[in-house]
């Protein structure tokens, strides 16, 4: 399992457990709606943080990639050449 799926599968195990506690805890319907729009705000929020860090990660990476890429293209038909 890579990372990037450990995370995935640590923040949906975090938000079923955050909601399924929120639903099972002894309070009124309209401190639980309360509570479940709060917690989708800070969702909401929280993966708008982590969607820049992806495009963040991404536009510094991308050209070194490309390098690689094209570094890895002549060697491959560099060597056919010959």
């Amino acid at each position: 399992m890579s990372n990037k799926d450990s995370f995935f599968a640590l923040l949906t195990g975090v938000i079923i457990g955050a909601a399924v506690g929120i639903l099972f805890a002894p309070k009124s319907g309209k401190e639980t709606r309360e509570d479940l729009k709060k917690l989708g705000l800070d969702l909401k929020e929280k993966s708008k943080d982590f969607i820049e860090e992806g495009k963040t990660f991404i536009e510094e990476n991308k050209t070194k990639v490309a390098d690689v890429i094209e570094k890895k293209k002549a060697e491959y038909f560099g060597s056919k050449e010959k």
